[in-house]
């Protein structure tokens, strides 16, 4: 299921707490005392990272089992894993698995929040690569299990022309005519987004061919973004409008306009509240 960087992000992770050298558990628990374990809500929240448990005690004698699935809602006290195997390897690796769970499910968890207020309006909420480093496959995971659509990965994932591109060029119609003559030299078939600041930019865009496939309006006000959305009408109808900037649960009502395919929120992965979780040993035994 998971990347190659995914799997070295784990592996990372495991270093990094150094877990094959948990001092405490090696001094205090020989490797024939097993238990029983359980990883529990402390917090209403949707699910995201669970699916990381079987890789992340993969090699030991750990068995995992999930007991709620990425995407589901749970509540204070819900029991969303199981563990069973030597105790001092799940105590080894507890924390690396509750640090991912809380992230995840944070980021999962506001994402809800926007999706449940948009989606009346078939409005999109989307990501950015504004994301914490290393873990942006992951927090893009996370935006999915909330309901949430992902921008583009990384840089080679579809193209966007901003601001500081523009600055080399007269106007951004220029832009865009450069790019499709190198794209069809190329033989490419790209999804290409233009942001514009102003309406006057947006008009420039739509007026003629060739169009971009979406509009990135940033920072504009709802006023402006509604006449935005006449504008994209009378002239490209096809062409999605994505806003963007500032825009939180707090206002996101007022961006809610008819005729916005998408939003997209960076504050979804560099600004979401982790979700908690605790791990709790209830059966101790020798075993052999």
């Amino acid at each position: 299921m998971w990347s190659d960087s995914v799997q070295k992000l784990i592996s990372l992770a495991l270093q990094e707490d150094d877990v094959e050298r948990d001092i405490t558990s090696s001094l205090l628990l020989p490797p024939h005392v097993w238990a029983k374990a359980k990883v529990q809500a402390k917090q209403s929240g949707v699910l995201a990272g669970n699916a990381l448990l079987k890789p992340l005690f993969e090699n030991t004698s750990v068995v995992g089992q999930p007991q709620a699935n990425d995407g589901e809602n749970v509540h204070p006290h819900q029991i969303v894993a199981t563990l069973e195997g030597k105790l001092y390897e799940i105590l080894s690796r507890e924390r690396v698995f509750l640090n991912f769970l809380m992230r995840l499910s944070g980021i999962a968890t506001l994402t809800q929040q926007f999706v449940q207020q948009a989606a009346p309006l078939g409005i999109e909420i989307l990501d950015t690569r504004k994301t914490t480093p290393g873990l942006r496959e992951l927090e893009k995971y996370a935006v999915r299990m909330g309901g949430g659509k992902n921008q583009r990965l990384n840089l080679s994932h579809q193209i966007l022309i901003k601001e500081n591109h523009l600055a080399a060029f007269t106007t951004p119609k220029e832009a865009l005519k450069q790019l499709y003559q190198k794209l069809k030299k190329m033989n490419q078939n790209i999804f290409v987004q233009i942001e514009v600041e102003n309406l006057f930019e947006l008009q420039n865009i739509l007026q003629h061919p060739p169009h971009p496939n979406a509009v990135l309006l940033d920072n504009m006000t709802p006023p402006q973004i509604r006449q935005a959305v006449e504008i994209r009408n009378q002239c490209a109808k096809n062409v999605l409008l994505e806003v963007s900037g500032g825009i939180r649960l707090e206002n996101l009502h007022h961006y809610l306009i008819p005729g916005i395919n998408r939003i997209s929120i960076g504050s979804l992965t560099h600004s979401a509240t982790a979700l908690d979780f605790s791990l709790q040993v209830e059966e101790v035994r020798a075993n052999g």
